[in-house]
């Protein structure tokens, strides 16, 4: 289902990328973006032999925001690219009832590709494919992927300001790595830990107050909140020795809370 998805996405972003392409007459805006992004992370890690294993974590992150767009009359193309700085936050595992903290160095990095149209003077929908990397420490990685759709709607507050609220909504193809020092994937040799490949699932919202400035610039302020249901996934496991083999099962959560003060031109 998700591959049938990408190909029609990847129909749609060609189709309008050909349409831009063939007119002389475009618009084309930068936008560079500096993000205050808080992660808050809950996964379940349930192993077959009834061990569960609990991870959590909630970084604190600076980083950096570059998108081009191309606008032709109603429609829109373009790709932003997102990365940050490596961080410490507190991580912690709660395993067998014992709660144990560590500092770990955080960071995370995203790409999107996204065609749009304007339906109406102040309202607009897109198609899009995002790709993201998250890396928690050791102990944790995340490797996401998948289409999202979305819309957004701008009210007027003058000549020269306006509010846009958007909302979108993402199916993601989700690899998570967990440090694990009893568990790894069947028959694998990796002694670090095992891989889980998951559904993820969520909507995104955000709140964006634009000011125009002189000679075709804006300033911005963003505040954005992607909230992400991790959806049972599974995999084979075993112990070092392969006394044991079962399955390993994920669920949890994801929220990504983002403060962004950008300029476009």
């Amino acid at each position: 289902m998700k591959n049938k998805m990408g190909y029609i996405l990847s129909i749609f972003l060609m189709g309008f990328s050909g349409a831009v392409l063939a007119e002389d007459n475009l618009d084309v805006v930068t936008t560079v973006t500096v993000n205050i992004i808080n992660i808050d992370l809950d996964l379940t890690d349930t192993i077959s032999n009834g061990t569960v294993k609990r991870k959590t974590t909630s970084p604190d992150l600076q980083g950096i925001d570059i998108g081009v767009s191309l606008i032709d009359g109603k429609m829109y193309y373009g790709f932003s690219a997102q990365s940050t700085g490596r961080a410490v936050a507190d991580y912690s595992e709660d395993v067998s009832g014992t709660v144990t903290e560590s500092s770990q160095l955080n960071s995370r990095s995203a790409f999107n590709f996204y065609a749009g149209y304007r339906m109406f003077q102040d309202s607009s929908f897109y198609l899009g494919y995002t790709k993201g990397t998250s890396s928690f420490g050791d102990q944790l990685s995340f490797d996401e992927a998948g289409p999202f759709i979305g819309a957004r709607h701008t009210f007027r507050l003058g000549a020269k300001s306006s509010i846009s609220l958007d909302a979108s909504y993402s199916n993601l193809e989700t690899n998570i790595f967990l440090k694990d020092d009893d568990y790894r994937n069947t028959g694998s040799n990796n002694e670090d830990g095992h891989n889980i490949d998951a559904d993820t699932t969520g909507f995104s919202y955000s709140a964006t107050w634009l000011k125009s400035l002189d000679r075709g610039r804006s300033f911005f302020i963003r505040l954005k909140i992607k909230d992400f249901d991790i959806e049972s996934g599974s995999t084979g496991v075993q112990n070092a020795d392969a006394s044991f083999v079962g399955t390993a099962t994920i669920t949890g959560s994801q929220r990504i809370t983002s403060l962004n003060f950008g300029v476009a031109f």
